[in-house]
């Protein structure tokens, strides 16, 4: 996400039918409005920036030790930017999405090589 904390032409634009985009679960260049089924068998969905408008979630869950450090930043650079006069500024957020699996325990007796 590019967030700028405006909502004035702050929404992505639409994936555009016949395009060539990258999908976001697969990393594969697919054309858009063809062959909706990628690698993960899930549907291509086109990798984007998105902007301040297509950002849902409203909030971000982090660790308490990187929301200090990262709210201690964001006030250094705040700073930054007021002492040298400059205005236009970007956030920029990503967002990475991961499956998470969780092995049980192994269950039976010790192993042994034979």
């Amino acid at each position: 996400y590019d967030l700028k904390g405006s909502w004035i032409d702050r929404t992505a634009a639409q994936p555009v039918v016949g395009r060539v985009y990258y999908c976001k679960h697969c990393s594969v260049p697919f054309v858009y409005g063809e062959n909706d089924r990628c690698l993960l068998n899930r549907v291509h969905t086109p990798r984007r920036l998105l902007k301040d408008n297509d950002f849902q979630a409203g909030r971000v869950l982090l660790p308490l030790n990187l929301c200090l450090a990262y709210k201690e930043q964001l006030a250094r650079d705040t700073q930054w930017l007021a002492d040298h006069g400059i205005m236009d500024y970007s956030l920029l957020l990503g967002v990475r999405s991961r499956i998470v699996v969780q092995i049980p325990p192994y269950a039976g007796g010790s192993a042994s090589a034979r």
